[in-house]
């Protein structure tokens, strides 16, 4: 009877031995698949979209005379698409958002952090459907104001105000 019962104990610990061999090997394949999915996003968004080069001298000279010499149109509008992409990625529809949304880095696939995943992965999504088209793959910046080249004789331009963010376009 106890060897009985010792068989049946030894059969018992094999059964749990292989469901819990077959929980970790399904859990890990869907971890693997997570992680692959989520590379594959990270790639496209080809993160950061834009290099930020802080308004200096130079630039601030440079926008003086666009802002000064250049016709200007104002394409503001309370649904700008790239206001929109700011809010749909998780940034202020602010000047500062834009600057966050254009130079972000898409981090690498975290073990521990799924939720951190998850938000970056709708990022990245969104972020390899956006590709402006500056020139120089830059934007100048300071605070309250963005701009970037277009070409070289058109430039958009971005500035903070009291109703909100101002978009023009400028054109020599």
């Amino acid at each position: 009877m106890a060897y009985a019962f010792g068989k049946k104990m030894k059969k018992t610990a094999w059964i749990i031995v292989l469901i819990t061999l077959v929980t970790f090997s399904v859990i890990g394949a869907d971890y693997f698949s997570a992680m692959s999915s989520y590379n594959k996003l990270r790639k496209s968004a080809d993160s950061p979209i834009l290099e930020a080069v802080a308004i200096g001298q130079r630039e601030q000279k440079f926008l003086n005379e666009v802002r000064s010499s250049w016709t200007s149109r104002d394409i503001s509008s309370p649904d700008d698409p790239m206001l929109e992409m700011c809010e749909l990625t998780g940034f202020e529809p602010t000047v500062g958002g834009l600057v966050a949304m254009f130079t972000h880095e898409v981090p690498p696939f975290s073990i521990v952090d799924k939720n951190r995943n998850i938000k970056e992965a709708g990022r990245a999504g969104a972020l390899s459907q956006l590709k402006p088209i500056a020139a120089r793959e830059k934007i100048h910046w300071k605070k309250g104001v963005l701009y970037m080249m277009i070409r070289e004789d058109i430039v958009e331009y971005y500035e903070d105000t009291d109703t909100g963010v101002r978009h023009l376009l400028y054109k020599r």
